[in-house]
C-alpha cells in the first residue's frame, strides 16, 4: 500500500511543529508507519542553512540561501519518495512552498524559484497554518529563543501574502489554508478534517 506525503507550512510561530506531531501521534495510534521530518534537514547543507538563519554565519543573500534550500530538498526528496512507496506516511514540516513564499519576499522571482523546484514530488496534501505575523512574532518571543533571519514582522507580512496568493491562484490545489489563531485542539480538529477530505 502506498503511503502519503503530508506537509505543514506557515510562518514560524504558526504551530507547525505542534500540529505535525499531533497528526503523527494520531496516525501512529491508528497503526500507520509515520516518518516526521523537516526542512532544512540534518544534511551538511541543511545544517549550514540553519547556521545562516540563526546568524551564526554571514547571510550570503536570498538567491544563495534558496539555492541551498533546494539542494537540501533534493537529498530529502529521495528519502521521501522511497518511504512513500514503502507505505510510510511522511509528514514534513516545510517544503518547496516555503521557497516560493520566502524567496519572493526576499526579492526573487517566482519563475526562477519554480524552475529550481519543479521536478520534486508533490505532496498529497499541504496544510498552510495561517496566522497574522503579529501573533507569530509574539509566539516566537515567548519561546525565549533569539530571533532568526526571517523572523521580522514586515518580512513575514510579505511571506504571508505570498502563501495566500499561492492558494488564491490555485497553483497548488493540494495547499489548504487553516486558521491557526485558535487553541491547539481547535486547530488540530481543523487539520484532521482537511486531511480526511483531501485524502479520502
Amino acid at each position: 500500500m502506498r503511503g502519503l506525503f503530508i506537509v505543514f507550512e506557515g510562518l514560524d510561530g504558526s504551530g507547525q511543529d505542534t500540529q505535525a506531531q499531533l497528526l503523527a501521534d494520531v496516525l501512529t495510534e491508528a497503526g500507520r508507519q509515520v516518518w516526521l521530518t523537516r526542512e532544512p534537514t540534518d544534511s551538511a547543507v541543511g545544517k549550514n542553512i540553519r547556521q545562516i538563519l540563526r546568524g551564526e554565519v554571514a547571510n550570503p543573500g536570498a538567491w544563495v540561501v534558496q539555492s541551498m534550500m533546494t539542494r537540501d530538498r533534493g537529498l530529502h526528496v529521495k528519502n521521501i519518495d522511497k518511504a512513500v512507496k514503502e507505505g510510510v506516511v511522511v509528514i514534513s514540516i516545510r517544503y518547496y512552498y516555503s521557497t516560493f513564499a520566502y524567496g519572493q519576499a526576499g526579492g526573487l522571482d517566482y519563475l526562477s524559484l519554480w524552475r529550481m523546484n519543479k521536478g520534486f514530488i508533490r505532496p498529497d496534501v499541504t496544510i498552510y497554518l495561517d496566522v497574522n505575523p503579529t501573533i507569530a512574532i509574539q509566539r516566537i518571543s515567548k519561546r525565549g529563543n533569539p530571533i532568526e533571519l526571517f523572523e521580522q514582522q514586515e518580512f513575514l507580512q510579505k511571506v504571508r501574502r505570498n502563501f495566500c496568493k499561492m492558494i488564491q491562484d490555485n497553483d497548488f490545489p493540494e495547499l489548504k489554508l487553516i486558521d491557526a489563531t485558535g487553541d491547539i485542539s481547535t486547530v488540530h480538529r481543523l487539520v484532521m478534517t482537511a486531511i480526511r477530505v483531501a485524502t479520502k
